[in-house]
Order: structure tokens, then C-alpha cells, then sequence
């Protein structure tokens, strides 16, 4: 009742800009990869393979890895973030229709995310610097699909 009953409230501006996340975001990717390296793992940031070990460490006796670590830190993460700038709260969008779309949506991604062998973190940020044929190809459909639904959802008459 407490998650359908809320309104969703209007998030204050970021001081920081796409630019500048995009600049920030250039450390930490490296740092990902030199770290991923020292695991045994040679391969940057990534949330799929993150999540599937998770779901199989909590399921079989397979030990969290690396990967599976990086996700639970961006969760822990954005939890700890949220709760001290006091923003932590279950919202829902204000149309029914909007959270059908979400739900659907997220269905959709983690079935192209396991068709594209890695979700759009990985190859943006991993597999394109790295000039992987398959990254490439992903991002200009994930890119494509993004512009296509925006279409959909915010421009046609």
C-alpha cells in the first residue's frame, strides 16, 4: 500500500553535467580493469555477469567473484548515497501505465543484455575502448533502440 500509495516527488538538479560524469567516469573504468586484472579476471566493468554470479553463489557453492562483487558494491553503493543525502524512498510512477512500460522494459533489456553476451555498462565502457566488433555492434543498436523508444514514448503526434 505504502509503495502505490506515495507520490513520486521531483529530484533536485545534479551540479554535475553529462560532460563531466562522462570525464569522472574515465578513472573508473580504468581502475575497474586494473583490478578486474589482479583478480584473474582480464575484462573491465560489467553488471550481467555480476548479477548471474550472485544469483549462482546464493543458489550453488560458487564463491562471489570479482564481478559479483562490483554489483553488490553499486547497490551497497547507491543505498548508502541515497540515505545520506536523505533521498532514499520506494517511489512508483504516477501513471499505471508508466510502470507496465518500466516492468516490460527491463524484461526486454535483461533479455537483449544476455543476447548481446554483456549489458550496456560492459560494452559502452569496456568492450568499445577496447574496439570489440560485437561491442560496437551492440551499442549502436543499444543506441538506435534508446532514440526508437524515445520516439515512441515522447515524440510522435
Amino acid at each position: 500500500m505504502y509503495v502505490f500509495g506515495t507520490k513520486t516527488t521531483k529530484r533536485p538538479e545534479s551540479p554535475l553535467t553529462w560532460p563531466w560524469i562522462g570525464i569522472l567516469v574515465i578513472p573508473v573504468a580504468m581502475f575497474g580493469f586494473w583490478s578486474s586484472t589482479i583478480s584473474g579476471r582480464p575484462y573491465g566493468l560489467g553488471i550481467t555477469g555480476g548479477w548471474v554470479n550472485i544469483f549462482q553463489s546464493f543458489t550453488t557453492k560458487i564463491p562471489l567473484n570479482w564481478e559479483g562483487a562490483e554489483v553488490l558494491g553499486i547497490v551497497i553503493g547507491a543505498f548508502i548515497n541515497a540515505f545520506a543525502n536523505k533521498e532514499f524512498k520506494f517511489r512508483i510512477p504516477k501513471k499505471g501505465i508508466t510502470y507496465l512500460q518500466v516492468l516490460i522494459g527491463g524484461i526486454l533489456m535483461g533479455f537483449g543484455a544476455v543476447f548481446a553476451g554483456g549489458c550496456n555498462i560492459g560494452h559502452f565502457l569496456t568492450g568499445i575502448p577496447q574496439l570489440a566488433l560485437s561491442s560496437l555492434v551492440a551499442g549502436l543498436f543499444f543506441i538506435l533502440g534508446n532514440w526508437f523508444m524515445s520516439w515512441i514514448l515522447y515524440q510522435r503526434g
